[in-house]
């Protein structure tokens, strides 16, 4: 889950009230944003054409400049049905009686007026309308992305989808916007997460249980089995549940910290769900800000856009037991890992960590043996394809580690490594190599 930005929302009003002032016969259906993205459906009396888009930006940008002229109200929905009504919004009046908390926030701009059923806040942005635009029946979609800042903005317009890196990877495949194919390299990545996991809670004192991810089940096992007093598991989700006062709150605050700091992830901690001066003096004793307060902990993973994600989460529970999820969602973990390293994952991560590439008549296959028995991951490009095309295939999926074995190297018993990032080749022995990879793979920090 991440969580939605109110400037995000006005940029979809902002939209909405540039499309009214430029076609004030259209009618609006309403709008929305989703991480990165706003949109907003109308319905046009005329065949929308994209060469409107530029003409409503140029108005978006206008309007911008004028934020002081927006007001925003919170009205009880049958009051704010009757404003929409008033102001000739009878769609939008339809929605706000749908909902669901006590009071419902309307904005309005010049002579545009809607309902926001998410928060709004006034605030800088930039933006950028996407020059296509959606038709389903009458409805037409026009969607853009917007930041706080003009190089953020800049950096996501040339930037990658974290989907489409991973399929560049080779990790998984799309489905028609179904669940995510896994193949074998996506597969080892997840193994090498679970793997990580498993040491991580097997250093810790926990045991490995299987009850499908439920608390209450974990629950069971700790009253009913009087030898288990850390249990832990782990499937697309994990959860850890145990005894313990303050010290095993300040262990668990502490591995959060270790695992940020391995992944390098920007983050804030959130504290909700009641009050705990527990939980509040452990995080002091741990030197953490939060913002908040209650019985659980939550970690909010920043990505490079701002977005915030659902991270490592720590929770008191009834009877003196502690949650604590790491993943949350494995699926979405390696998602947003892919995003924050741009596809440059770490070598430890690597599903393949080396390729070798051996020219004609080079045995490989020794080499590759060694380093397998040195527990890395490695594949040999053995195809007939020249040795420029199997560096730029590898350089492609960001190999970490792309060995060259040809004549020279063998003559020199040396050979030829290319770091990914590098501009140029190394020759180095093999003892040399296995000592340079062994203390990269240690080098987690």
């Amino acid at each position: 889950m991440f969580f939605l930005d109110p400037v995000r929302s006005l940029a979809a009003h902002i939209l909405a009230a540039s499309v009214l002032e430029l076609f004030p016969q259209s009618l609006l259906i309403g709008g929305d944003h989703d991480g990165l993205q706003f949109h907003y459906d109308f319905v046009f009396p005329f065949e929308f054409q994209k060469e409107f888009i530029p003409l409503i930006e140029e108005k978006m940008r206008q309007l911008i400049k004028e934020q002081d002229e927006v007001q925003i109200f919170e009205m009880v929905p049958s009051v704010a049905a009757s404003f929409l009504t008033h102001h000739n919004q009878p769609h939008r009046a339809e929605e706000v009686q749908e909902h669901p908390d006590t009071l419902a926030t309307v904005i309005q701009l010049r002579n545009f007026t809607d309902y926001s059923p998410f928060p709004v806040e006034t605030g800088p942005f930039f933006f950028k309308l996407d020059p296509a635009f959606s038709k389903r029946d009458s409805v037409v979609r026009i969607s853009g992305a917007s930041f706080k800042t003009k190089e953020l903005l800049k950096n996501f317009l040339k930037s990658e989808d974290p989907l489409d890196l991973g399929e560049d990877l080779g990790l998984f495949i799309q489905d028609d916007n179904g669940p995510l194919l896994w193949l074998p390299r996506g597969v080892t990545l997840r193994e090498v997460l679970i793997d990580w996991w498993k040491k991580e809670h097997a250093a810790q004192g926990f045991g490995s249980v299987f009850t499908g991810g439920d608390p209450e089940a974990h629950r069971t096992l700790l009253d009913s089995v009087p030898a288990l007093s850390r249990i832990a598991e782990i499937g697309e989700t994990d959860l850890a549940t145990f005894r313990g006062g303050e010290e095993a709150c300040i262990s668990s605050l502490q591995f959060f910290v270790k695992i940020l700091t391995i992944f390098g992830f920007k983050h804030r901690l959130i504290l909700s769900k009641g009050r705990s001066p527990l939980l509040r003096k452990a995080l002091a004793q741990c030197g953490l800000n939060t913002e908040g307060d209650g019985k659980r902990v939550e970690v909010r993973i920043q990505d490079r856009w701002e977005r915030e994600w659902v991270g490592p989460t720590l929770e008191l529970l009834e009877g003196g037991l502690i949650a604590r999820q790491v993943f949350t969602s494995l699926e979405k973990w390696i998602l947003h890992l892919i995003d924050h390293c741009e596809g440059d994952l770490p070598f430890w991560l690597a599903p393949e960590q080396v390729r070798i590439c051996p020219l004609k008549h080079q045995d490989a296959e020794a080499f590759k043996a060694e380093l397998t028995t040195r527990g890395f991951r490695v594949q040999v490009e053995g195809s007939e394809k020249k040795l420029g095309e199997k560096i730029h295939d590898a350089l492609r999926e960001r190999i970490p580690y792309i060995i060259v074995l040809g004549e020279k190297e063998q003559k020199l018993k040396k050979v030829s490594v290319r770091a990914y990032g590098a501009r140029a080749e190394e020759l180095m022995d093999q003892e040399s190599l296995l000592e340079k990879l062994v203390e990269e793979r240690n080098h987690r920090l």
